[in-house]
């Protein structure tokens, strides 16, 4: 049997297409690379379409400044024309993921000789 090739004759189009413009306001700026950092960050969202919001939930090493939060959702909110953003974010247990041993017993612990 021989392979067939298909040829595709339609366009391929990105899911995201990014563009630098310069005439963006710097803080706008600053807001979107704050928020690119952010979603990054995202393990999982809720979009609600109806009532234009979102809430997402974002796995940090570290947690983030809650007005850092705050300004990156107002500048998604007025950019993509939202009523509310909520950002939940939560840290990883530490390295190792095991509590502290306990201390090795004192000499108060130890019985006296016989």
């Amino acid at each position: 049997m021989s392979a067939q090739k298909t040829l595709h004759t339609h366009s391929r189009e990105p899911l995201l297409r990014m563009a630098r413009r310069d005439s963006i306001d710097p803080g706008l700026a600053w807001a979107i690379r704050g928020a690119a950092f952010l979603l990054s960050l995202v393990t999982g969202a809720v979009m609600d379409s109806h009532s234009r919001t979102i809430e997402a939930s974002l796995l940090c090493p570290a947690l983030p400044d809650p007005a850092l939060l705050d300004q990156v959702a107002q500048g998604l909110a007025q950019v993509y024309g939202l009523n509310r953003v909520t950002f939940l974010p939560t840290c990883p247990p530490p390295a190792g993921g095991e509590e502290a041993a306990p201390p090795p017993p004192g000499d108060e612990d130890v019985p006296p000789p016989a």
